[in-house]
């Protein structure tokens, strides 16, 4: 018996159909989508990797054209430190490649980039690029500057050769604004560039450092001035790595050097520069086929707190210098205007010092020397004065060191010894008393091999009695070598004068110079140790059985008087009996007294 669905189940199975043929189509639709899908993505990604491998081959055809590029080449940052730099560059610079990438640009072109971005300054032209061993050798530049999102300056391109093509006009421009030998700014671009940097710190400290090498010639003279050259071009390169992008170093010349630099922070920055320019160099430096070890003195003038102009700044840095090597070398001072002051008045005595025996500034002002019992003149200390006609009187206690630094009281004292011989021998005759002249002679003065014809010139032109001339020196000018302060006091009495030591036993060689030199008069300070009274008296004593005169001096008190007197000194000076006086004023004190 057949069996037929029942309606229900005919309907139901009828819809299970229908879903079943309406199903089928929309699956087959998504597969094919994803399968699209994925096919443009795996396209898109070759087409990535493809584009990334022509970068990436263009890059490495790039780096290998510019490798083989005749022509030097680098690439920089915009805060000028370089990334690159190909084979050529490093030929014409003498660097390896890893010596010149993360160093700045200035490092290599000193005419460089001072501030980030700053490629104006690589405009083409005619540049110096600063060689290893530190000369300058002039580049043609072509630079190109690639920008960033915002348009700022990014990074820059540079391709630089050497040319023939004017070559002597621009290296002859070159030497005019920069040092043949370092490659650093001379004077006038100097001047210049501080000029710059004063107006564009609009107020804000800088700090101008004169710089000089201690002891250079020393290298000079022991390596030869080739190595003295190779020196100082290393120092160049020294002092301008240690210095920031604006800083200045220049040359001014021998082993002198120039450095500026903003100092925000004032003398705290400015001490912070001239200490590492001062680490820089301790490090040896290689010369020739050996090392040199040097140091320097550095000076250091603030602007605007020491000088508003550029040219005060250069006078206080120097004058700050000269303190550096005053206090031992190997340091630095700052400009103070107190010592500056007082330098300055040094450097004025100096100047007129040169110029004041010619110009008839000296005179001498003589003290009497007066018999302690009878009071009566027995003759008169010579003493050095000097009278300028704008410093006015200048006390000798300020003046004969100088003039002994300066090697001038040779002269001086050749005039002192002519002049008190002439003016004893007219007050005698005036006078005509026996009135014995003392001169003073240093132990230089008495070594000078001319001294023995000057004492006879003098004594002849004077006509002046040789017993009546004393020859007045220090008992420590004669103790350091006996035998020939002997020698030559021998040589002295010859001409018939008497020999004087003043501060007689403060030298601790009273003994040896009584028992061994011509001595005539021995002084005594009654101020100093060796007037002690019973020390005094056997000084006294000891003298005199030498046949010995004792001379008191600095007696500014009437006990002082009778206690030398009671001693038995024979004569005395000192203000309590007479200061000293002018020869006109002299010559009015010997009026005075009876005939």
């Amino acid at each position: 018996m057949s069996q037929h669905p029942s309606p229900e189940n005919s309907r139901e199975h009828a819809s299970q159909s229908q879903r079943s043929r309406i199903g089928a189509p929309p699956a087959k639709r998504e597969g094919t989508a994803h399968q699209d899908r994925g096919n443009a993505d795996e396209q898109a990604n070759g087409a990535l990797l493809q584009a990334a491998q022509r970068v990436r081959e263009s890059r490495q055809q790039l780096h290998d054209l510019i490798a083989l590029a005749p022509s030097a080449y680098f690439l920089a940052n915009r805060d000028g430190v370089l990334l690159e730099a190909n084979p050529a560059l490093c030929a014409i610079s003498g660097y390896a490649p890893a010596d010149l990438t993360g160093r700045n640009l200035t490092w290599l072109l000193p005419e460089g980039p001072r501030t980030p971005g700053d490629f104006v300054a690589m405009l083409p032209g005619i540049r110096t690029l600063r060689h290893r061993d530190g000369h300058a050798i002039p580049v043609r530049l072509y630079a190109s500057v690639s920008r960033d999102a915002s348009g700022a300056p990014d990074r820059m391109n540079c391709f630089l050769s050497q040319t023939d093509t004017g070559l002597q006009q621009n290296r002859a421009q070159e030497l005019a604004l920069h040092d043949a030998l370092t490659g650093l700014p001379d004077r006038t671009l100097l001047n210049q560039r501080l000029q710059q940097l004063l107006e564009q710190a609009h107020g804000e400290p800088v700090a101008l450092m004169f710089l000089d090498l201690d002891q250079f010639r020393k290298v000079n003279e022991a390596l030869g001035h080739e190595a003295g050259d190779q020196l100082l071009r290393q120092v160049a390169l020294r002092l301008r790595a240690m210095l920031p992008a604006d800083g200045i170093v220049a040359r001014l010349g021998g082993d002198e050097f120039v450095v500026a630099a903003r100092c925000p922070a004032g003398a705290s920055d400015a001490a912070a520069i001239a200490g590492r320019l001062l680490a820089a160099l301790a490090a040896p430096f290689s010369v020739g086929e050996g090392e040199a070890n040097i140091s320097a003195s550095i000076g250091v003038a603030m602007h605007p707190a020491d000088a508003a102009t550029r040219e005060t700044l250069f006078r206080h840095a120097d004058a700050a210098l000269h303190r550096a090597k005053a206090g031992g070398r190997n340091n630095w001072r700052f400009f103070e205007a107190e010592v500056n002051a007082r330098a300055r008045a040094r450097m004025l005595m100096e100047q007129a010092l040169h110029r004041a025996l010619e110009r008839g500034e000296f005179e001498l002002h003589y003290q009497p020397r007066l018999d302690l019992r009878s009071m009566a003149v027995t003759g008169m200390e010579a003493l050095l004065r000097w009278n300028h006609p704008h410093l006015g009187r200048i006390a000798p206690q300020d003046f004969i060191p100088v003039a002994q630094q300066l090697d001038l009281m040779d002269d001086i004292g050749h005039w002192a010894l002519r002049e008190a011989c002439l003016q004893g021998g007219r007050l005698q005759r005036q006078f005509g008393r026996a009135l014995r002249v003392s001169v003073n002679l240093s132990a230089r003065e008495l070594g000078h091999p001319a001294l023995g014809e000057r004492l006879g010139a003098a004594l002849e032109a004077a006509g002046l009695a040789p017993q009546l001339l004393e020859l007045e020196l220090a008992e420590t000018a004669l103790t350091d070598d006996l035998g020939a302060a002997a020698r030559r006091l021998g040589a002295l009495k010859a001409h018939g004068v008497r020999i004087a030591v003043d501060h007689f036993g403060a030298g601790g060689g009273a003994l040896a110079c009584i028992q061994h030199l011509p001595v005539d008069t021995v002084k005594l300070d009654p101020t100093q140790d060796s007037a002690r009274p019973g020390f005094l008296k056997a000084l006294v004593t000891l003298a005199h059985a030498l046949d010995i005169r004792v001379t008191a001096t600095a007696i500014e008190t009437a006990a002082l008087r009778d206690r030398m007197r009671d001693a038995g000194c024979d004569d005395g000076q000192g203000y309590l009996l007479a200061g000293p006086l002018s020869l006109a004023e002299f010559q009015l004190f010997l009026a005075r007294l009876p005939a």
